[in-house]
């Protein structure tokens, strides 16, 4: 240990600054701080006390909570010698008081609060607290991650005991975020038969928000917010329900407007495209659509004539549009007549099926976005070094190893990735089925935290969970069925898949299960 502290303290400031820089904030702080005089001068330097992150982050992206012992030590020596300096705060709300209450922050203007709790949001947004007047006179960027693991409060005491306190508790606030979760257990906003006065605001220019209904996006253009110039909006779910009772207003104010979902609309031309019309004003649109029940495709030449020459002051189009069509002809075209119909930069594939039946998967490049639609057997590659979230699905093919060598080239830094096949290979790779000259070649994906594989055939367990066909070295949360989890570990006792499950922190099946002393030690880190 000492000969690394002398390596350290060797090398020149210029240096040690950069190499501090690639550290998170709060782990630099707490190692180095109160080491010697020259290295407390270096971590309180402005450029590297600007921003401060106190949250916890596990390999999967979920929060866990900072330990007392470091709390403590934040609030009672670190915080106090550098709050001039902090710019923006990010944290996780069982330590908000504390951290708030150890000093000032007079020019802080940016907060993070991740995986905020209901119980605490309604405790620390009121005028009570003695640090209520940073909350409501300094904070300009608020980004809330809310989360309701428990779901004890209904859609409707949510919007306004939260997200309505939100907008009404942070009156300086501009530019707010709500952290976009995609699993049923965290919370969406609903303003449905909710007065218009729930989430207004005469300052918001940025909005980033989960919303359950698409009509609840509508209802969020209804003028309540009316400096807001930049629209980011997920939907969960598209319905039938007529929203001709819901007045659109400063739309002409939208400069940028994003409308992503992972759920099919059939609303699409009814709905989607007469709100994308109305918004001549926009200079850059991201769409993230999957449309079903259409009888052509959604490619160029459509949106061109039907959305976008409707806003000339459009600079940037992104997109990743999944079309599924019926009852139709168009699924004889192929993906080269697709790509002729955009002017910019795309990619695409088709997949065809009985009935007349097409899905086209279309999408802009380069591609910027973290979450893609699901790919089938018929995804041409590429490089997508932004995706962190993928599902890949076929019902017609199996996956074969050159599909998933595909898949960890085209995917570098993917994080999660959900396997849906019921498919049995045709070919099951083995070492032996190689050249003895060649190198057996294990399918890598270096970055994958979280691996769902409850709707997959037995083959793909094997093809995952195997140290012969996978290397998985981040991996450490998986979903699956018991049975196949029991065969694949040979009753927890092959070596072959120790290496993954060992190094698991999280098993989600279905099935309650008393697990016997066997499995404990195979899985000993749950």
């Amino acid at each position: 240990m000492n000969y690394s502290v002398v390596d350290i303290l060797d090398l020149p400031d210029e240096i040690l600054l950069i190499i501090f820089a690639k550290l998170k904030s709060g782990d630099a702080f707490y190692s180095l701080f109160g080491v010697n005089e020259r290295l407390d001068k270096i971590v309180c330097d402005t450029i590297y006390t600007q921003s401060i992150d106190l949250a916890t982050t596990s390999s999967n992206s979920e929060t866990d909570s900072l330990s007392d012992l470091k709390l403590n030590r934040f609030c009672l020596e670190i915080l106090p010698r550098i709050h001039h300096n902090v710019k923006c705060l990010t944290l996780e709300s069982p330590s908000m008081e504390c951290i708030f209450r150890a000093s000032d922050y007079p020019n802080l203007h940016k907060l993070n609060l991740a995986k905020l709790e209901l119980k605490d949001a309604l405790y620390y947004f009121n005028d009570d607290l003695p640090f209520a007047h940073i909350f409501k006179k300094q904070i300009s960027h608020l980004i809330v991650t809310v989360t309701d693991d428990a779901q004890t409060t209904s859609l409707e005491d949510l919007a306004t005991d939260v997200y309505g306190r939100i907008f009404t508790f942070f009156t300086s606030v501009t530019h707010l975020e709500f952290g976009i979760y995609y699993t049923p257990r965290h919370p969406t906003l609903f303003l449905q038969d909710l007065p218009s006065n729930i989430c207004f605001s005469s300052k918001i220019t940025h909005l980033c928000v989960k919303v359950l209904h698409f009509n609840d996006c509508l209802r969020l253009l209804d003028g309540r917010l009316y400096q807001m110039n930049t629209f980011v909006v997920t939907v969960d779910w598209f319905s039938c329900i007529p929203s001709d009772a819901i007045r659109l207003r400063g739309l002409h104010n939208l400069k940028c407007f994003s409308l992503m979902s992972r759920v099919t609309t059939t609303t699409y031309d009814d709905q989607i495209v007469p709100l994308l019309r109305q918004m001549s004003q926009l200079e850059k649109l991201t769409l993230s659509l999957k449309v079903g029940n259409r009888r052509t495709y959604v490619e160029g030449t459509h949106l061109n004539n039907e959305i976008l020459s409707q806003m000339s002051y459009l600079r940037t189009f992104i997109f990743d549009i999944v079309t599924h069509i019926v009852d139709s002809n168009e699924v004889l075209k192929s993906s080269d007549d697709i790509r002729r119909t955009f002017v910019q930069h795309v990619d695409c594939y088709i997949d065809y099926f009985p009935n007349k039946e097409g899905r086209c998967h279309v999408y802009s490049l380069p591609f910027t976005m973290k979450y893609m639609h699901a790919v089938t057997n018929n995804f041409p590659g590429g490089i997508f070094r932004n995706v962190r979230t993928l599902s890949i699905v076929d019902d017609i093919r199996s996956f074969e190893y050159d599909f998933f060598q595909r898949i960890s080239h085209s995917f570098p830094l993917l994080n999660q990735l959900t396997v849906f096949n019921s498919i049995q290979q045709n070919e099951k790779r083995t070492q032996e089925s190689y050249d003895d000259k060649k190198r057996f070649l294990i399918v890598e994906f270096t970055h994958l935290s979280k691996l769902n594989l409850s709707y997959a055939h037995f083959n793909y367990i094997e093809q995952f969970l195997l140290n012969t066909n996978a290397y998985l070295p981040s991996l450490d949360e998986l979903e699956i069925q018991y049975e196949h989890l029991l065969t694949v570990t040979e009753n927890f006792t092959s070596d072959a898949t120790r290496f993954v499950c060992a190094k698991l922190k999280r098993l989600n099946i279905s099935e309650i299960i008393v697990h016997s002393k066997d499995f404990y030690l195979y899985f000993p880190l749950l």
